[in-house]
């Protein structure tokens, strides 16, 4: 599967690493998965070429010429300049010290070696947006139209595919027609409410395993229980505010997925 960007052009990955270290000797098989990749092998020609160039995604070696310290420090610089570009570190130790110095220097994901090749492709592919579209599909249940084009547009605006239903018929249809990551659903609806339409997708061959998340301006205690039934452990209290909602939809998909 080749990794292009929405634009239909080839991921550009910046490593930073040392000539016979194992993101070096991964380089052949991400350019046969459609990745661009430029390595560096000093803290200033990394400098310079993501300066020159600002890469898709960056992967570093912690282990860097033994110096870790500076290693966090050029991820940690490189992450106020550019937030939104993915940063993935490597390092042979995988002990909390480790860990917990690639989350202080603002790394995306924290692999050790020996890398599981597959398994950084698909971290990759995710973290770029590039997922299986069966993970990114949510269907959106919701019959008031306003708040239907909000929860749209906000779980737009985080990369996510969405289909808008506004009754159970038309939703059920959708989860058949297409191969969903989530469904979230109004408990109040017009023919079922929210809470018979989860009963129905439990009882369902095809749809018995859907995630799914609960939405309602109902506190009562049994409707929240009820909910959690079906759904196991997601139930948000309408209103909600837009980045909220996109906060919870996201974790609950790397839950999910990974």
């Amino acid at each position: 599967m080749q990794s292009q960007t929405p634009d239909n052009k080839q991921l550009d990955c910046l490593i930073l690493t040392e000539g016979n270290g194992p993101l070096a000797e991964i380089r052949g098989a991400l350019h046969d998965e459609g990745l661009q990749t430029r390595c560096a092998d000093s803290l200033s020609d990394f400098q310079q070429q993501s300066s020159e160039q600002v890469p898709d995604l960056v992967l570093i070696d912690l282990d860097f010429q033994r110096q870790r310290v500076s290693a966090s420090d050029e991820l940690l610089s490189f992450k106020e300049e550019n937030p939104g570009v993915p940063c993935f570190m490597l390092s042979e130790r995988g002990d909390f010290k480790s860990r917990l110095a690639a989350v202080r220097a603002g790394a995306s994901f924290f692999f050790q070696a020996p890398l599981n090749t597959a398994q950084l492709i698909e971290k990759i592919r995710q973290a770029c947006g590039q997922s299986e579209p069966s993970q990114r599909l949510i269907v959106v249940l919701e019959d008031e139209p306003v708040q239907a084009d909000l929860y749209g547009a906000v779980l737009k605006s985080g990369g996510f595919n969405v289909v808008i239903a506004d009754d159970p018929e038309q939703a059920l249809q959708y989860l058949l027609d297409n191969d969903a990551g989530l469904l979230i659903t109004d408990v109040h609806l017009p023919k079922c409410s929210g809470l018979e339409f989860g009963q129905l997708l439990r009882q369902h061959e095809v749809l018995a395993e859907l995630p799914i998340l609960f939405m309602s301006n109902d506190t009562a205690v049994d409707i929240k229980l009820a909910a959690l039934s079906i759904a196991f452990d997601e139930f948000i209290t309408k209103p909600i505010e837009p980045w909220r909602l996109l906060m919870i939809v996201e974790a609950r998909m790397m839950r999910l997925y990974g």
